[in-house]
């Protein structure tokens, strides 16, 4: 590596390691226990930064250029899928704790794009024969499988709602039909798989908020399931037409504002659907519990012999 690569990755890892620290220390000050320091270490340390950098990994190996550019524009994308993964494991078991801890690897993914500066971005890189686009692309889907069987989940569960597919291959199509020709046929396919992933979303949430009003437990997760596998295929759909398009033939991205889009569809899903409680409800059932433990006590106190009058 050159002066220059050194000196952004140690900039990189100051930056990442500053954070963590901050983090660290917050938490610390706050008195949360073990619990919390492992869902950091697994969910996002492990799941978010390890596997981004692992699944980026081959591009170090062809460029400088190209690893900057696969960092900027996959990471959130691979972010948002790992998160996915561990929404899956958690919805398998509701009874552990601080589940929102699940979209820390999309937090990560949105870390690495946003401290890239866009200067350090290449306009114009080497264009990649099909076969190195290829490899790349079937890499990143082996580094999130493994990663979600490290966490638990079944990634062959992932490939059997054929259905959710069609659902967003469709709306990618007519998207494609629909938008403006000056736009690349990949261009399109990118803001389609966003389409996709908003028509994904959306039905999701609509399907919870019908779920709890009739407090159906199965529409609830259908819905979330819905909401997720179109987050995650609709995720597959783009980091493919990235590699094919930016890598492949070129095309100019705009990253900053994809991954804005990317990173409001799945805020969106998770404060509406998977949000923890707030500071005023988790107030009311304190005050709940207060309440039934002073009745239990008083109520073992009249029982006790010689309150008797």
């Amino acid at each position: 590596m050159d002066k220059g690569t050194l000196k952004s990755a140690a900039e990189f890892s100051i930056v990442t390691a500053a954070t963590l620290g901050m983090i660290a220390f917050s938490f610390a000050k706050m008195g949360i226990g073990s619990d919390f320091a492992d869902i950091i270490v697994v969910n996002f340390i492990g799941a978010g930064f390890v596997v981004i950098g692992l699944a980026c990994a081959p591009f170090l190996l062809i460029s400088k250029e190209h690893f900057i550019c696969g960092l900027k524009d996959l990471a959130l994308p691979i972010g948002l899928i790992m998160a996915c993964c561990a929404c899956f494991v958690q919805m398998t078991d509701l009874n552990q704790s601080f589940s929102i801890g699940a979209i820390l690897p999309a937090v990560a993914g949105g870390m690495i794009s946003l401290t890239l500066a866009d200067a350090e971005v290449p306009k114009r890189i080497v264009p990649l024969n099909k076969f190195k686009c290829f490899l790349s692309w079937f890499w990143i889907i082996c580094v999130c499988f493994s990663a979600d069987t490290f966490l638990g989940g079944d990634p062959r569960w992932n490939l059997v709602h054929w259905e959710t597919w069609f659902l967003c291959l469709f709306v990618v199509h007519l998207f494609c039909l629909y938008n403006p020709k000056k736009f690349i046929v990949f261009q399109r396919i990118s803001f389609g798989a966003i389409a996709a992933m908003i028509l994904a979303v959306s039905l999701s949430t609509v399907g919870v908020g019908v779920a709890s009003q009739e407090t159906d437990m199965n529409i609830y997760g259908n819905s979330m399931v819905l909401g997720l596998i179109g987050t995650m295929y609709g995720c597959w759909i783009y980091i493919t037409s990235l590699l094919i398009g930016r890598l492949r033939f070129h095309y100019d991205v705009d990253s900053n504002r994809s991954n804005w889009h990317l990173a409001e569809i799945f805020t969106f899903f998770i404060i509406l659907n998977m949000g923890p409680k707030t500071m005023f409800e988790v107030w009311d059932d304190s005050k709940i519990v207060q309440t039934e433990e002073t009745a239990l006590e008083a109520s073992s106190t009249a029982d006790k012999p010689g309150n008797d009058i």
